[in-house]
């Protein structure tokens, strides 16, 4: 076994198995998220975008590595408000690699450039999206900005800046907290076994699938005000209709 391999799995096992001490029952979840978290009152829930993060234009570099190889894009995320938004991924040559947008009615667009192919969904709050540990398309944004991807579906379990809950499909969520709110890494784990987290360290952002084997590392280079409405993804005409839930590297060379 690597030195790289047997490094992942030992944070895996850290992360899985750090304590969540002196947890108890809570019968209002975005309450007792900010008692947790012991930010301001106004503060919103740590798995809901903040308001001042819309109306927002932010660039990423990403570094994406799985099983079909390495790849760099640049990420453009246009936000519009919660459930409202847009990505546009191109290589180191800024040459388009795919489009995303989910708009609002709960639909989305999927472009992949390279092979010309386009989808349609009409449910983006349950379509999912590979690699991103079944995420839904909904959720892509906070997992950009480091909030929780899903909501509680259970009382929240908390005890000194962490919390734990069960989403709407069963999974558990652990999660770690500073004074303003913020997080620093979550774990998400199905029937008691890691299968995905994350985490900040200083300025970048990792994301690791462990299921897939792959791993995700961003950093934002520019953030500003979306000054215009965001328009909804036009499908060029010479785009023929595909399968959705393409690969983040899909499509590169």
């Amino acid at each position: 076994m690597s030195k790289g391999r047997r490094s992942q799995q030992m944070l895996w096992c850290l992360i899985a198995l750090i304590p969540l001490p002196a947890m108890t029952g809570c019968a209002s979840t975005g309450e007792k998220a900010r008692q947790i978290f012991r930010a301001a009152p106004t503060t919103e829930p740590v798995w809901q975008l903040p308001e001042s993060s819309f109306p927002s234009q932010r660039l990423y570099r990403l570094q994406y590595d799985g099983p079909e190889g390495n790849v760099g894009l640049r990420l453009t995320l246009y936000l519009a408000g919660r459930n409202h938004y847009r990505m546009d991924a191109a290589d180191s040559l800024g040459r388009r690699v795919w489009s995303l947008s989910v708009e609002p009615g709960d639909r989305a667009v999927w472009l992949d450039h390279r092979k010309k192919l386009f989808c349609r969904v009409y449910a983006a709050s349950e379509q999912e999206f590979v690699p991103i540990a079944r995420l839904p398309l909904v959720s892509l944004p906070n997992l950009m900005l480091g909030r929780l991807p899903e909501i509680p579906a259970s009382e929240l379990l908390e005890g000194e800046g962490k919390i734990s809950y069960r989403d709407a499909k069963g999974r558990t969520w652990n999660a770690q907290g500073n004074n303003e709110g913020e997080l620093s890494w979550w774990s998400m784990l199905e029937g008691g076994e890691p299968v995905a987290w994350w985490r900040k360290v200083e300025e970048q952002h990792v994301f690791s699938d462990r299921r897939g084997g792959q791993q995700v590392r961003w950093t934002e280079q520019i953030r500003e005000p979306l000054e215009t409405p965001l328009r909804p993804l036009e499908v060029p005409g010479t785009y023929r209709e595909g399968a959705c839930g393409a690969q983040l590297s899909s499509s590169a060379p």
